[in-house]
């Protein structure tokens, strides 16, 4: 019988490519918001799976999901697994090819309306078993104006192959790539500002007849601090989506506009535009 383990709320390769960060700001029409906490009701994230007891050669379908929380709009998650047991795959016509660094989850339900202009992020590293990805809606204004934003449901499918039938483990893990996360998971709303008040829910020991004791974590809350790199606009060790986000709610703008933000012209040519997102780009994912 499978258990669950539970971690309470608190705040908590270049595999995404330059094409990737252009394709964001191609698709906006609308300026983004500048990201800060929401005040979103409990929630929770969790990550299940549907079966624990597997043999040799068996497919584990592990599946991400919401619940209850109040104007979602996006995720980042970072994933760990034994590669030497579970192999990530993917379906490719009647059969599977196995994960690589690039290669995105399967959707879910939610962040799936092309009218908002859904964008994966990925940045894996197989070799060692983390998978690190996430997805968002970029028009979030037209997205909240249409008065149906998404609360629950699932966001991302996962198959994993059994290489060797033992006790082992998926668990979301913090990595210092996503250093607000909430154990190595982050949720944004469509304001575009980061969720903190959600539970994480995972599954136990997997691959043997029964599972392990629920664990219970209250991460520490990481504040941002006084920074010398310029591309981490928001000062949190690390230059990730939100640093992005940044840049493309204040994208076209020159120091005349009321929109123009300092901080996000990298170059300091009193703009902020394409130059400005290759400098960023170049240092994505760099953590200090």
């Amino acid at each position: 019988m499978k258990q669950m383990k539970t971690i309470n709320k608190s705040k908590s390769s270049k595999a995404i490519t330059l094409m990737l960060i252009i394709a964001i700001l191609a698709s906006l029409f609308i300026a983004i918001p500048t990201m800060n906490v929401s005040a979103a009701s409990s929630g929770s994230f969790t990550l299940s799976v549907d079966k624990t007891i597997a043999t040799q050669g068996d497919v584990i379908t592990a599946t991400l999901s919401i619940k209850n929380i109040t104007n979602f709009a996006g995720y980042q998650a970072n994933l760990k697994y034994d590669p030497s047991v579970l192999q990530p795959i993917i379906p490719f016509g009647t059969d599977f090819l196995p994960y690589g660094n690039l290669t995105p989850v399967e959707p879910g339900e939610l962040l799936a309306n092309s009218k908002f202009s859904p964008l994966d992020i990925v940045f894996n590293d197989v070799d060692v078993g983390i998978l690190s990805f996430g997805r968002s809606y970029v028009q979030l204004a037209s997205y909240k104006s249409a008065g149906a934003t998404e609360t629950t449901g699932s966001v991302a499918v996962i198959r994993f192959r059994v290489l060797r039938s033992i006790a082992t483990e998926i668990y979301f893990k913090g990595t210092n790539i996503l250093p607000t996360g909430l154990e190595g998971t982050a949720l944004y709303d469509c304001d575009a500002k980061q969720i903190y008040n959600y539970d994480v829910i995972e599954p136990g020991t997997l691959l043997t007849g029964s599972s392990s004791t629920p664990k219970i974590i209250t991460p520490v809350p990481v504040t941002p601090t006084v920074n010398n790199v310029p591309e981490d606009i928001n000062g949190d060790k690390a230059v990730n989506m939100a640093d992005v986000i940044l840049i493309a709610g204040c994208f076209n703008s020159t120091s005349t506009s009321s929109l123009y933000n300092k901080k996000c012209d990298l170059n300091n040519d009193g703009s902020v535009n394409m130059a400005d997102v290759i400098k960023l780009a170049l240092k994505f994912n760099y953590t200090y």
